[in-house]
């Protein structure tokens, strides 16, 4: 058996392997259930690469790009999906606030009849009972006018009765005064 020259064998610090057995599980890059060191030291080595090929064991080679792809179109899908989830929720929610719109529209239009049918209601009740003082104010009105005839005509009576009384004091005393002249 010949020794491959890419084989290095490094005894870790406990702290450090610890640490790097925490980092890696802890960031997902190795399975909770069974973290050894050397998935451990491969999964951080090939984060720091960022995509560049890198192995495992020698003769087996995985393709970080293509995994990366993979999981950039999930995220995308997933992403789609919760966009298009959001869309219809927001238009549920515009549909929602429309019809509140158009129902506090429709109360406020019954709430301002209401108040017009009121007012007119209660303007009515005023015209009437103004039209009844006015009628009553009316009705004294022409009756202090007879009074007033009626009042005028006893007086020109009076005047009339009083001219006859003067004129007949007044014929009669000519014939006394004729009476007197003559004497």
């Amino acid at each position: 058996m010949t020794k491959d020259p890419n084989f290095v064998s490094v005894r870790l610090p406990d702290d450090v392997a610890n640490w790097l057995r925490e980092y890696a599980t802890t960031n997902n890059m190795v399975r909770a259930d069974k973290p050894n060191m050397g998935g451990s030291i491969i999964a951080i080595v090939r984060a720091a690469m960022q995509g560049q090929t890198i192995s495992n064991n020698v003769g087996q080679s995985s393709d970080l790009n293509e995994s990366l792809t993979e999981r950039i179109k999930d995220v995308e899908s997933a992403n789609k999906l919760l966009q298009n989830e959001l869309d219809s929720r927001l238009n549920k929610l515009d549909e929602h606030f429309a019809s509140l719109f158009v129902d506090l529209r429709d109360r406020v239009a019954d709430l301002e009849n209401t108040h017009n049918e009121a007012i007119a209601a209660t303007t009515a009740k005023l015209e009437s009972r103004i039209s009844l003082e006015i009628d009553k104010i009316d009705i004294r009105l022409k009756a202090m006018p007879d009074d007033l005839e009626a009042k005028l005509d006893t007086i020109r009576a009076q005047l009339v009765n009083l001219e006859s009384r003067s004129e007949a004091t007044e014929n009669s005393k000519k014939p006394m005064l004729s009476v007197m002249r003559a004497a």
